[in-house]
């Protein structure tokens, strides 16, 4: 975690999206709240999630609380969502984790995620 830049991740959610059709399959949605101790800006360059021995760059949206110092990242692993990194970078770790790559004041850094909240969720 990058305490420098006054970075704390609150919570980490890994969702099952079920589809309420049998043609759509399931996917998965991470949600990660990020609140900034003394961080003036934030950016968000790029999430990386390794599972199964692969390495997924996916999409995101970043979105800021109202009058708060609190983010909601959303990273979806939906078809289209994302790429597939080179495997050879892939880490052989049985866990699955996620990496978010940013930049706070000027300063790059990373936040290293290996524990999810994990709920699924039924749409009809």
């Amino acid at each position: 975690m990058a305490c420098d830049e006054g970075i704390k991740l609150i919570s980490s959610t890994k969702q099952t999206i079920i589809q309420g059709t049998d043609m759509t399959k399931p996917y998965t949605n991470y949600l990660f709240e990020i609140t900034l101790l003394n961080t003036i800006d934030l950016h968000v360059d790029s999430v990386l999630i390794y599972d199964a021995g692969k390495t997924y760059k996916v999409n995101h949206y970043l979105s800021k609380k109202k009058n708060n110092k609190n983010y909601t990242l959303n990273a979806s692993l939906n078809e289209g969502n994302f790429t597939v990194a080179d495997t050879k970078s892939a880490t052989n770790d049985v866990t699955e984790k996620a990496i978010i790559y940013y930049k706070a004041n000027d300063t790059n850094g990373a936040l290293n995620i290996s524990t999810f909240k994990e709920k699924t969720i039924t749409r009809r």
